[in-house]
């Protein structure tokens, strides 16, 4: 049985020109099915030259007749049906490829959960110390490292990408003095490699959202490393202050707090007393 398809060539003009529109539009918007819509236009346009599809001009007997020359037309339709088909169904969108900056992120988001509770427990040994200042100063920055871990899962969860199961970190607690110690290292290293490393990346990667969140923590963990060496240069025994952590960036401010955190500008209302 041959089946033939006869289209105006003036409808079949338009309509495959609106078609084939649409699938170049379809390039750059993904929900438009553009590879279906491009061959289903291509196919109307040479229904339109042929004038109808199928057919074929033949010189018999001085007269001209049209001979219809089987096209399987409806296997073209299926295909073409097919096409459109798939093309319609909905796309799922390909996840986002890992970058440093993300993998970077996981990293310090673990070293800031473990930094808090590190910072707890030397908090606990400086009261078995008989060194309630300086408990209270490792309560205020491991509360700054709360803030930072917390600051780093919105970031990522604002990527659409969930932290991480961190591992947690074994540690031998030694003596007030040995915290100390270790615990100026850690912001050192902190204010010197890591955050410089991830602001870096950021900046290259082009997150600015992340290159503003890395220099208010690194400025955070700077003032970690003035008020931990302050404390261990005097041996643990410094003067019963209180503190205040921006809930914001996590910066650590004493005695007499100014109408805005100095380091990331939030108002007095995201000071929090410790």
């Amino acid at each position: 049985m041959n089946l033939y398809i006869k289209i105006k060539w003036r409808t079949a003009l338009l309509v495959g020109t609106l078609l084939i529109l649409t699938g170049v539009i379809g390039l750059f918007v993904p929900l438009v099915p553009e590879f279906a819509v491009i061959l289903l236009g291509l196919w109307l346009l040479c229904a339109a030259v042929v004038r109808p599809l199928g057919r074929r001009r033949l010189q018999l007997q001085e007269e001209e007749h049209h001979n219809a020359k089987p096209l399987y037309a409806s296997v073209v339709v299926t295909f073409l049906l097919a096409t459109a088909l798939y093309g319609c169904q909905e796309r799922t969108p390909e996840p986002e490829k890992p970058t440093v900056t993300i993998e970077k992120l996981h990293t310090a988001y673990a070293k800031e959960v473990n930094r808090q509770q590190k910072y707890t427990r030397f908090a606990t040994q400086a009261e078995i110390d008989r060194l309630p200042s300086l408990a209270n100063l490792y309560r205020a920055v491991a509360r700054s490292e709360e803030i930072h871990s917390a600051n780093h899962a919105a970031l990522l969860r604002g990527h659409g990408i969930e932290p991480r199961p961190v591992a947690k970190e074994s540690v031998v607690v030694g003596n007030s003095l040995q915290t100390l110690k270790m615990a100026l290292s850690h912001e050192r290293a902190e204010v010197e490699s890591l955050y410089p490393n991830l602001l870096q990346t950021a900046e290259l990667e082009k997150y600015p959202d992340a290159v503003l969140h890395f220099k208010n923590t690194r400025g955070a963990d700077v003032r970690h490393v003035e008020l931990l060496k302050d404390a261990l240069e005097k041996k643990g025994q410094i003067k019963k202050v209180q503190f205040a952590v921006c809930v914001q960036c996590g910066y650590i401010l004493t005695s007499q707090w100014p109408l805005a955190c100095p380091n990331c500008s939030a108002g007095r209302h995201s000071l929090e007393t410790m």
